[in-house]
């Protein structure tokens, strides 16, 4: 959030930070910071389990804005203020805003953002009226009313409505604890609060800078100066001082949003050619498991082939070896057929009757 930063930097002495969480604001290193918030670091946790990760801001005063206000603090004892996104969640944004400008010192500055719904989940949800805040000043509200969490629900977690009354008044108790937004604006809506409030309240300040949430796309954020109990004069210059400084944030902040835009066209350039690389490490990476799996198709081939030639070899071997059996054994055969003939030769009976054998017939 860098139209921020240009907001933080007007900002020196002493000052208070409510409601910092796990984002403070990034002042500069001069200023003395004190953080307030409702609950402690651990009861924080506790009701905002998906902060436990996070380095959550010290908090230095406990302080419940909705039944207490500042009172721990005396009027015109600090430099500046910082309440981002703190008054959408109270149960009386005027005595708030009252507060607020009540314990900053003439010329002191109030740092203060709230989300434009337009740009967020309460899009839905009816704008909060002037009217409606002033009744709830006037009654003294100091506690968020059910109602305020009913409407959010209806609006934002419809389905609830499906389900029975026990998980109806699990999701409110839920939405309570975690002070979910009771108020909703667009920024020229609250920009419009402001300008109500300020005479309502008896307050005198001018805005230092602001951005809309056209701007930021998702916050309306604005510094504005307390002329209240400062002297005619001074509040001239003061008016005239700011005018000019917001005209040359403004160009400052013009500048920031150009070159944001220049590093999302050269990132989403970039992300282009990552993605067509990708497109061509996968196509390619396609063609090489299809090569794979030719390769390893050929090899189970082959060694097909290879083991059919093994038990073609083995099969040659065993007539062989057959072969050679019976060639062995017709050998032997004829040699004893031999010897037998021999002997015959050799013996008398043969020679007696070689006579006849040899006579004419």
């Amino acid at each position: 959030m860098e139209h921020r930063l240009l907001g933080y930097a007007l900002l020196g002495g002493k000052g208070i930070e409510i409601g910092a969480l796990h984002q403070p604001a990034q002042v500069p290193p001069h200023c003395q910071v004190a953080y307030c918030d409702a609950h402690s670091a651990q009861d924080i946790v506790r009701h905002f389990p998906e902060l436990a990760a996070l380095p959550l801001t010290h908090v230095d005063h406990i302080i419940d804005l909705d039944r207490s206000g500042l009172q721990a603090f005396a009027d015109g004892q600090h430099d500046f203020v910082i309440l981002n996104h703190v008054i959408e969640h109270v149960a009386n944004p005027l005595a708030v805003l009252g507060e607020c400008l009540r314990v900053l010192r003439p010329g002191g500055l109030l740092v203060l953002a709230a989300p434009d719904k337009d740009y967020t989940f309460d899009k839905p949800r009816v704008s909060t009226p002037f009217a409606h805040l002033q009744a709830e000043h006037q009654a003294g509200v100091n506690e968020v009313s059910d109602e305020h969490y009913a409407e959010f629900l209806r609006a934002v977690h419809p389905e609830v409505l499906e389900h029975g009354p026990e998980t109806w008044n699990a999701a409110l108790h839920s939405v309570r604890l975690r002070r979910e937004h009771a108020h909703v604006w667009n920024s020229a809506e609250f920009r419009d609060f402001i300008d109500q409030a300020l005479p309502y309240l008896g307050w005198q300040a001018h805005p230092v800078f602001e951005w809309a949430g056209v701007d930021t796309q998702g916050e309306y954020f604005s510094v504005w100066r307390r002329t209240s109990g400062a002297e005619q004069g001074q509040c001239i210059d003061w008016q005239q001082q700011d005018g000019a400084l917001h005209g040359g944030l403004r160009h400052l902040a013009g500048l920031q949003r150009a070159r944001q835009l220049m590093h999302w066209q050269a990132s989403q350039e970039t992300a282009a050619a990552l993605t067509a690389t990708q497109a061509a490490l996968q196509a390619s990476q396609s063609m090489l498991e299809r090569t794979v799996e030719q390769a390893n198709a050929q090899q189970q081939v082959l060694q097909s082939a290879h083991e059919a030639t093994k038990v073609h070899a083995r099969n040659l071997q065993a007539r062989a070896e057959i072969a050679e059996a019976a060639h062995q054994t017709c050998a032997e055969q004829l040699a004893q057929e031999q010897a037998t003939l021999r002997a015959v030769y050799a013996s008398r009976s043969w020679r007696w009757t070689a006579p006849l054998r040899s006579s004419p017939h």
